[in-house]
């Protein structure tokens, strides 16, 4: 019986570590979406302050 809870725990964990990374790489692929469309916005002051944001990040320059 302890061999079972011990791989319930250890199989607990795994899923754990997953669901963050997954949960992070959404994260990070919305937010370099949002930079990467808002940059491509008209309004010229948050189209400034993304384009420099997507430089910092290594987005290539139009």
């Amino acid at each position: 019986m302890r061999t079972i809870s011990l791989l319930q725990n250890s199989l607990q964990r795994i899923a754990t570590r997953w669901n963050s990374l997954f949960l992070l790489l959404g994260i990070s692929l919305f937010a370099f979406g949002a930079i990467y469309i808002v940059a491509l916005e008209p309004m010229q002051a948050v189209h400034d302050t993304f384009h420099d944001l997507r430089h910092a990040a290594g987005f290539p320059c139009h």
